[in-house]
């Protein structure tokens, strides 16, 4: 740049901004993309230009960017799709939830739904033809009639073909069957967490447990009854008192010290 001359100010397009309450995502980039190849553009500054139509949170999804990332087009694309779920996953939904809007025509509907079809096979990456498509729909088939985690597995793999997701669902379940099998023989064995060492008596006791349950007398040694309540006790009474009376006293004999019975 020649000193003294300023830098053209940076001009926005001329296109209403993303409003996240009505546009779709996926529409807009579309027609943002059409937008920009007529006005021809470098594509190096897409991603410039589209920064300035954003709002909300497309806002923020460009704004926590690296600085890299954000001058490129792909890259902001791709996780504009992602933050408003545009994934192959999202468009199979939309493509199988979609109903008419108030007010939409027929042909509109119709025209929608291919949109999403066509999207979701195009993030799906299969081949544009019969074969492609067949393919698709019954590998999508497949994973609906099994359980969650056998989908999950199978996705995160993404097999290109048909033989390719049989062979890895044969593999998954042999795994899980062959582990099932070795967690049966371990309980019969008694191995499991539950039954292990079932025999095995604890090595402490609790001071409560060698406490005598019965009563005993420390007089005559036997079970049932205390000390002041042993017969040998009232006895010994007993024969004191008639003694004390004997000699002239009365009522119980004195049991304080200097008095022998």
């Amino acid at each position: 740049m020649e000193f003294g001359v300023k830098p053209k100010p940076f001009k926005g397009p001329k296109m209403p901004c993303f409003e996240e309450s009505k546009d779709d995502m996926d529409a807009f980039l579309h027609r943002f993309e059409i937008y920009a190849e007529i006005q021809c553009w470098r594509r190096d500054q897409w991603a410039v230009y589209l920064s300035a139509l954003l709002k909300g949170k497309a806002l923020e999804v460009y704004s926590r960017l690296p600085i890299k990332d954000a001058q490129d087009y792909e890259v902001l694309k791709d996780v504009l799709l992602k933050r408003f779920s545009l994934t192959e996953e999202g468009f199979k939904q939309k493509f199988k939830t979609a109903k008419p809007e108030v007010n939409e025509a027929p042909g509109q509907f119709l025209a929608r739904l291919e949109s999403y079809l066509m999207r979701w096979i195009e993030l799906a990456e299969v081949v544009h033809d019969f074969d492609g498509l067949k393919n698709l729909m019954v590998k999508e088939q497949y994973l609906e009639s099994f359980s969650v985690p056998l989908a999950v597995f199978l996705r995160e793999r993404k097999p290109e073909d048909l033989r390719e997701l049989a062979r890895l669902a044969e593999q998954y379940l042999e795994a899980h069957v062959n582990s099932k099998t070795a967690v049966k023989k371990s309980e019969k064995k008694g191995f499991s967490s539950s039954s292990a060492f079932p025999h095995k008596k604890p090595e402490t006791q609790s001071f409560c447990s060698t406490i005598p349950s019965k009563k005993t007398c420390f007089t005559c040694g036997k079970f049932g009854h205390m000390s002041k309540d042993c017969f040998h006790n009232k006895k010994k009474s007993a024969e004191m008192e008639q003694r004390y009376s004997s000699r002239g006293g009365y009522g119980k004999p004195p049991f304080g010290r200097g008095h022998n019975p």
